[in-house]
């Protein structure tokens, strides 16, 4: 197993989010999701990918812890779910973002900041 953890980077400052993604060799991913002002831990988020119940692809169960007063956890199981579904293995994602007085579109860029993360972490492997 390399014990060197992936890091990727996305976005302006101060809708920048970095993407820290531990693999284990087939076995499941491990990452930290950070971004704005104030990285932190905020939540915490398990997917597990299986097959659809129609049998038409994969879907994933997300199991969710956050800090009171966090919302991070939403940014820990969108990235969470978008990782297990590309790589089909197990995930867990913590996630820390914090921008002060952040508005609706605030909030939508860092969760678009996140996925484009995902994305190019996903492109890397291929």
């Amino acid at each position: 197993m390399n014990n060197d953890a992936r890091i990727f980077t996305v976005g302006d400052s101060p809708f920048t989010i970095t993407l820290r993604v531990q693999e284990t060799n087939g076995r499941g991913l491990n990452a930290f999701v950070t971004g704005g002002t104030s990285p932190h831990v905020g939540g915490v988020a398990l997917a597990v990918p299986r097959d659809r119940s129609d049998g038409k692809g994969l879907t994933c169960d997300v199991s969710q812890l956050c800090v009171p007063g966090h919302k991070d956890v939403e940014a820990a199981a969108l990235v969470a779910k978008a990782l297990a579904l590309g790589v089909h293995q197990v995930v867990c994602v913590t996630a820390g973002i914090h921008v002060d007085n952040a508005s609706g579109d605030d909030i939508a860029l860092l969760m678009q900041n996140a996925l484009s993360a995902v994305e190019v972490y996903l492109n890397s492997r291929a």
